[in-house]
C-alpha cells in the first residue's frame, strides 16, 4: 500500500519515521530504505532518528532514482546493471558530438555547427543531451514513439540514430521502466517467489516534494507488493491541487470565465510559490495513495512569523474580502517581529549587516548557537570571499564560527583550482604575474618546496632580470609581434642561469646575454627547482595545445598532474584523487561512446568540470558553526534562524533559459521541473524551514547614484503577504515598512552609532564606532576629540640605540616618522606586494630613465665612452625594443652628457680614502665614514634632479666635513646634478658640531615621538624661504606640497601612510610650525640659499 503521511514540521515527520522503524520487521538483518533527495537531508534525518531512538543503524538513504534502479534489478532479472551506460548524460554528450560531426544535420543546427573549432559542437552536443535528458525521464512516451517510427524531425531522427548504433538494444530508461511496470502489474497478481524475494520488505520516501510521474508509477505499481511509506512535508493541511493565484483569478474574471466568481486563492503564497507541491499532492492521490499519520503543528498568531505559518497550515488568507480580519502587526524590535529585510548597497554590506545582526540574535537569545542558523544564497560562489573576509577576519569583534558548503571543487579546492591554472595556462600570453602567481598556490609550493623567503627572493630575480611576458622570441611571432627575446622569460632565465655558471663583471655579454650575478651561493637550489619549474611548463605548451583522442588526453594529463602537482594535506589528496576520478570517467564516457577522434584541449577541461560538478551536492553542509550554503531545491531541514542574502531581482527565481529546441516548453505536463517553480516552492521551505526567526537581505541600493532598487520578485510578494494580514504598528503606513531597514553605504556610518537602543542600525565594531565619531567631528556635529595616535612619548630605548651609524642617521631625516613605526614599533604600512609589470616598457619612467643615466655613467667611466653602455641597457632589458629605446637611450645619454660637461668643471684630483666618523652628537653617537672627499672638498654628485632625499644626504655629510676637519681637505661642498651646481661652504668645526648634536637630540625625540618633519614639504619650505625670503609665501609653498591638489589629483605628502598615521589629527605645518621651520632651516636652509643665488 502507498501510505502518505504528512505535516508542516520535518522534525515531526521524522519522529513518525522513527516510530514506524521501531515496529516489528520479519527479517531484521536486512537494513531499513529511506529514500532522501540529498546528502544533507539523509544526515539530518539519521542523527533526529539517533536522537528519538536512542539509535540509527542497519539504514540506508538512497536517492529515488537510486531506488527505482534497485527495483529494476528485482524485477528484470536478466538486467543485473544500471540502464545502459550509452544513455547516460556524459556518454550521450560524446555520442552526439561525434554523431553530428558525422550526420547530415537539421537546418536549425547549422547555425551551431558552422562556428569555427570543434569546441561549439561539443556545446551543442552537450545541450542537447541535457535535453535528452530530461526526455528519458518526463517524456518517456516520446522516446519509445520515436523509436517505433513516429515523427520525423531532427530530434527523432538523431535519436533513432543513436539508439540504432546501441549494441546493449538500447537498455534506456524508458525501456526499462515499461519493462518494469509490466513485472509489477497494478492488479496485485502474484509475483514469482523469486521476485517478491528480492523486493525490499518496507520503502519510506522522506521530505522529498517531487517525483517524475514515470518513477511514482513505479512506486505505486510497488505498493501493490510491499508497504511504501511517502513522508511529505506538506505546508498546509488543506487540499490545494486547484488553487490559482489572485492573478490567475483575474485572468479568468477578464476572459469571462462562468466559475471566476467562485474561485478561491485559498492563501496567497500557497497559491504563488506551492505549485510544485501541490502539483505533486494531486498525482500522488491520482496514484491511489491512502491517508496516513499527520503530523502538523499550528504555531499559533503571536509572532509576525508564526502567524505567517500559521496562515500557510489553515490555508487562510486575510485582508480586505478575503474572509479573514488582518491580525496587529507587533512592534518594531519586540520579540515577536521575527522576520526582517535588510536592504544594502553590496553584497559584502550585506555579509557585513548579517554579522551584526547575527551577534544582536545570539545576544537576545542565550540558547541560540552558530549551528542553529543557516544562510543560504543563489550564488554561493560570488558571497564566498566577502563571508570569508566579514567572518573570517572579524579582529575587531566576536567571531562567528562558520562553515560554506555547496562550493564548487574548483572554488574550495586549492588542488583543482591549481590543476585547471596550470591547464589553461597554455591560453595565455605567459605573463609574469600569470606565472609567480602559481608559485602562490600550495599544491605547487609543496611540490617545488619553497619557503616564502624563497619565493619573495624569485620575485626580485624575476623583476631585476626584466622579464614582463612571453616564453621566448618564437613564441612573440607566432603573436605577429616583431620576433624579438627582449623581456621574453627565455632571456630573464638565461640570465639568471649565465650568472651563477660564469664569473661576471656586470659589463661583459656572453652571446649576446648579461649574466645576472645574484642568483648564486645558497640561492642556487632555489634557482635550480624555479628553473626547471618554469622551462618544464613551457616544455608542456606544445603537447597540451595539440588535439588528441580523449584516452590519449586522460594519459597525458596524468603525467603532468604528477610532474606538477603534489598534495600537502590529506584533504587534499582525496581532491587529486576526485580529479583522477574525473579523468578515468572522462576516459570511460568516451570510450563507451566510441569517440576516437582528436579533440581539443578546451573540451577536455569543459568535460572534466562537467565531472567535478557532479559531487558539489551537501559539501559542507550541517557542519559545526553557521552553514552557509547554496539555495538548491528540496533543502527544508528546519533551523531556529533561517537567513536569505543576495536576494535581489533577477537573481532569484533564477531564470531558466532553455534550449530553443526543448519542446518540454510547449507540451508542459503536471509533474514537469522548472527551475523558476523550484525555487519559488524553496522560498517557501525556507519560510517554513525558520523556527525562530526568518532574515533576508539583497541589494537594495545602487552603490554609485544610491537609487533604490527592487527585491526579489519573492521578497515582494512575502511583504505583501504581510501588508494584508497584518496592520501598520503606529507611525508606519504599511505593515512591511516597519520589517524593511536600509543600510547607509558606509558600514561607519554614524547612524550605526546613534540612539542603538530604538533602531535596528547597530554595529559591534568599536574600530567602525571610532571611524563614525571621525566622520561626525569633521562635519563639525561632535565635539570630542578623537586619540591620537600616541597618548604619550614611547619609553626611551635602550643605551644600544644611542650609538647610530651615519647611514641610519641619514634615514632617520629622510622620514622620521616611517623610522619610528618600522624600527620602534614594528608597523609596516606599505601595500601587499604590487604586481609587477606585464606590458614591455615604450617609454621610460622617472625611475627607470634615473637607471639608465646611472648604468650610462657607470660604463663611460670605464670605457669613456657612453654609448657603449646601448647593448648592456638592452641585454639588462631597462630600454624599449626598437626604434622607442634608440629614442630614450639618445636622450638619457644627451643627459648624462651634459651632467659630465658640468662635472668637468670641478677640479680633476684623485679621490681620497673615506674618512673614519667617531664623534659625539648631544645625546648619540655617530659612527661609520664619511666617502666623496678630495682635495677641493666633499663632492656630492648625482646624474638626476636635486631633490629632498639627496639634499638631506648632502647636507648631513656637509656638517660632517665642517665637524670632522680632515687635514688635506679644502671646506667646501661641491653639488653637481642634472639641474644644480653648487659650491657650499662648510660650518666651522665648533658650529659644526653643535648642529649634529643638535639634529642628535631631535633623533632621540623622533625615536619617542613623531618629529613634525615631512621632508618634501620641508625642503618646498626652505627653497620659497631663501627664493623669495617671505615666510607666509614658504608655508604656502609648503601647505600646496604637503596637501593633495584637487585639481589635477596629485597626491599630498600628508597621504603617505606613515605621516597619515603619525599626524592623524594634528599637522606638522601648523600644530608643530615652529619645530618644522627650524629642521626645515637647518637642514635644508644652504642647499637652498645656494639654489636661490
Amino acid at each position: 500500500m502507498l501510505t502518505l503521511h504528512t505535516g508542516n514540521r520535518l522534525e515531526h515527520l521524522a519522529d513518525l519515521l522513527a516510530d514506524h522503524l521501531r515496529e516489528a520487521r520479519a527479517d531484521l538483518l536486512r537494513p531499513s530504505v529511506v529514500a532522501v533527495h540529498s546528502n544533507g537531508m539523509a544526515r539530518w534525518l539519521s542523527m533526529r532518528l539517533a536522537d528519538r531512538n536512542g539509535i540509527a543503524a542497519n539504514l540506508r538513504f538512497p536517492f529515488p532514482a537510486s531506488l527505482v534502479w534497485e527495483l529494476v534489478r528485482a524485477v528484470l532479472p536478466d538486467e543485473r546493471t544500471r540502464p545502459g551506460e550509452a544513455f547516460q548524460t556524459v556518454v550521450l554528450t560524446w555520442r552526439l558530438f561525434r554523431l553530428l560531426g558525422e550526420e547530415p544535420t537539421a537546418p536549425e543546427l547549422e547555425a551551431y555547427l558552422r562556428q569555427e573549432g570543434a569546441l561549439p559542437r561539443y556545446q551543442l552536443a552537450a545541450r542537447i543531451a541535457d535535453v535528452f535528458d530530461q526526455y528519458l525521464v518526463y517524456r518517456p512516451d516520446w522516446i519509445l514513439a520515436w523509436e517505433a517510427g513516429e515523427e520525423d524531425h531532427w530530434q527523432a531522427r538523431l535519436w533513432r540514430a543513436l539508439v540504432a548504433e546501441d549494441a546493449s538494444g538500447a537498455r534506456h530508461r524508458p525501456r526499462l521502466l515499461a519493462a518494469v511496470q509490466e513485472g509489477l502489474p497494478r492488479d496485485g497478481q502474484e509475483l514469482p517467489p523469486e521476485t517478491r524475494a528480492a523486493l525490499p520488505e518496507r520503502v519510506a520516501l522522506f521530505g522529498i516534494p517531487g517525483l517524475p510521474p514515470a518513477l511514482l508509477d513505479i512506486l505505486g505499481r510497488l505498493a501493490r507488493y510491499v508497504a511504501v511509506d511517502l513522508y511529505q512535508l506538506a505546508p498546509s493541511r488543506e487540499y490545494a491541487a486547484d488553487l490559482l493565484t489572485p492573478a490567475a483569478i483575474a485572468g479568468r474574471a477578464l476572459s469571462g470565465a462562468a466559475d471566476a466568481p467562485y474561485l478561491d486563492t485559498g492563501n496567497r503564497l500557497v497559491a504563488s510559490l506551492g505549485r510544485q507541491w501541490a502539483e505533486f499532492q494531486g498525482l500522488v492521490q491520482e496514484h491511489g495513495a491512502a491517508p496516513g499519520a499527520e503530523a502538523f503543528a499550528d504555531p499559533g498568531t503571536d509572532t509576525l512569523l508564526g502567524a505567517l505559518q500559521s496562515d500557510i497550515l489553515n490555508l487562510r488568507d486575510r485582508g480586505p474580502g478575503a474572509g479573514h480580519p488582518p491580525l496587529p502587526a507587533p512592534e518594531p524590535g519586540s520579540p515577536a517581529a521575527d522576520l526582517a529585510v535588510h536592504a544594502c548597497h553590496s553584497p559584502l554590506r550585506e555579509v557585513e549587516v548579517l554579522h551584526d545582526q547575527l551577534l544582536a540574535l545570539f545576544q537576545a537569545h542565550p540558547d541560540l548557537r552558530p549551528g542553529d542558523v543557516v544562510v543560504m544564497t543563489p550564488d554561493i560562489d560570488a558571497y564566498t570571499p566577502f563571508i570569508e573576509a566579514v567572518l573570517g577576519h572579524a579582529e575587531d569583534r566576536p567571531r562567528i564560527p562558520y562553515r560554506i558548503a555547496d562550493r564548487g571543487m574548483r572554488a574550495r579546492s586549492p588542488v583543482v583550482e591549481t590543476a585547471f591554472r596550470l591547464l589553461e595556462l597554455p591560453d595565455g600570453r605567459f605573463g609574469v604575474n600569470e606565472i609567480l602567481d602559481l608559485l602562490e598556490l600550495g599544491p605547487i609550493r609543496a611540490a617545488l618546496e619553497l619557503t616564502e623567503a624563497e619565493r619573495d627572493r624569485i620575485r626580485t630575480w624575476v623583476r631585476e632580470t626584466g622579464i614582463r611576458w612571453g616564453i621566448d622570441a618564437e613564441f612573440r611571432a607566432a603573436q605577429d609581434l616583431p620576433a624579438t627575446a627582449a623581456h621574453t622569460w627565455k632571456a630573464g632565465l638565461d640570465r639568471q642561469l649565465l650568472g651563477y655558471a660564469l664569473p661576471g663583471d656586470g659589463d661583459t655579454l656572453f652571446h649576446g646575454v648579461l649574466p645576472y650575478p645574484e642568483a648564486e651561493g645558497a640561492w642556487a637550489r632555489t634557482l635550480g627547482r624555479f628553473q626547471a619549474f618554469v622551462r618544464d611548463l613551457f616544455r608542456w605548451r606544445e603537447p597540451l595545445t595539440r588535439t588528441r583522442a580523449p584516452a590519449e588526453w586522460a594519459a597525458l594529463l596524468r603525467d603532468f598532474l604528477a610532474r606538477f602537482l603534489a598534495a600537502p594535506e590529506p584533504e587534499q589528496e582525496e581532491d587529486l584523487e576526485a580529479f583522477h576520478r574525473a579523468l578515468a570517467r572522462m576516459e570511460s564516457c568516451a570510450g563507451e561512446a566510441e569517440a576516437e577522434a582528436p579533440v581539443p584541449r578546451e573540451i577536455v577541461l569543459e568535460e572534466l568540470e562537467a565531472h567535478l560538478r557532479l559531487n558539489v551536492e551537501g559539501a559542507g553542509f550541517l557542519g559545526h558553526g553557521v552553514t552557509f550554503c547554496a539555495m538548491v531545491p528540496m533543502r527544508a531541514i528546519p533551523f531556529k534562524v533561517v537567513a536569505m542574502i543576495g536576494m535581489n531581482d533577477g537573481a532569484f527565481p533564477r531564470v531558466q533559459r532553455p534550449a530553443s529546441f526543448d519542446r518540454m516548453g510547449e507540451d508542459y505536463r503536471p509533474g514537469d521541473r522548472s527551475r523558476r517553480e523550484d525555487d519559488r516552492y524553496l522560498f517557501l521551505e525556507a519560510l517554513l524551514a525558520a523556527r525562530r526567526h526568518l532574515y533576508i537581505s539583497y541589494v537594495g541600493s545602487d552603490i554609485r547614484e544610491d537609487s533604490p532598487r527592487p527585491p526579489s520578485v519573492l521578497v515582494s510578494e512575502l511583504l505583501d503577504t504581510v501588508d494584508a494580514t497584518f496592520t501598520p504598528p503606529e507611525g508606519f503606513g504599511r505593515a512591511s515598512e516597519a520589517l524593511v531597514t536600509r543600510h547607509p553605504l558606509q558600514a561607519f556610518s554614524p547612524r550605526y552609532f546613534q540612539d542603538q537602543g530604538a533602531s535596528s542600525l547597530f554595529s559591534y565594531s568599536p574600530g567602525l564606532r571610532e571611524a563614525a565619531e571621525r566622520v561626525l567631528a569633521q562635519q563639525g556635529r561632535t565635539p570630542p576629540e578623537p586619540p591620537a595616535f600616541l597618548t604619550e612619548a614611547l619609553p626611551e630605548p635602550d643605551e644600544d640605540w644611542r650609538t647610530v651609524e651615519v647611514g641610519d642617521f641619514v634615514r632617520f631625516f629622510r622620514h622620521p616618522a616611517r623610522y619610528l613605526l618600522r624600527q620602534r614599533l614594528g608597523i609596516q604600512l606599505e601595500a601587499g606586494e604590487e604586481e609587477l609589470e606585464e606590458q614591455e616598457p615604450f617609454a621610460l619612467s622617472g625611475l627607470e630613465a634615473h637607471q639608465v643615466r646611472q648604468r650610462i655613467l657607470e660604463v663611460q667611466r670605464k670605457t669613456a665612452d657612453t654609448g657603449a653602455a646601448y647593448p648592456l641597457l638592452q641585454a639588462e632589458g631597462l630600454l624599449p625594443h626598437g626604434t622607442a629605446g634608440e629614442i630614450a637611450f639618445a636622450a638619457e645619454r644627451k643627459r648624462v652628457e651634459g651632467f659630465l660637461d658640468r662635472l668637468a668643471e670641478e677640479p680633476d684630483s684623485a679621490p681620497l680614502d673615506p674618512v673614519p666618523v667617531d664623534l659625539q652628537a648631544g645625546p648619540v653617537r655617530l659612527v661609520g665614514w664619511l666617502p666623496g672627499l678630495r682635495a677641493e672638498g666633499l663632492l656630492a654628485e648625482r646624474c638626476g634632479r636635486l631633490n629632498e632625499g639627496f639634499a638631506l644626504d648632502t647636507a648631513i655629510r656637509r656638517l660632517l666635513l665642517g665637524a670632522l676637519a680632515p687635514q688635506g681637505v679644502e671646506g667646501v661642498t661641491r653639488v653637481v646634478t642634472l639641474n644644480a651646481h653648487l659650491h657650499l661652504k662648510a660650518p666651522g668645526t665648533e658650529e659644526a658640531r653643535e648642529t649634529l648634536a643638535w639634529l642628535g637630540s631631535r633623533y632621540w625625540e623622533g625615536l619617542r615621538s613623531p618629529l613634525p618633519f615631512p621632508a618634501r614639504t620641508a625642503f618646498a619650505y626652505a627653497h620659497a624661504l631663501a627664493r623669495t625670503g617671505n615666510p607666509d609665501q614658504a608655508f604656502r609653498a609648503a601647505r600646496d606640497t604637503w596637501t593633495p591638489n584637487d585639481f589635477n589629483g596629485a597626491a599630498g605628502e600628508r597621504d603617505d601612510p606613515y605621516l597619515a598615521l603619525a599626524f592623524q589629527h594634528d599637522s606638522p605645518l601648523t600644530d608643530h610650525a615652529e619645530a618644522f621651520e627650524e629642521l626645515a632651516e637647518t637642514l635644508f636652509g644652504p642647499i637652498a640659499e645656494g639654489l636661490a643665488q
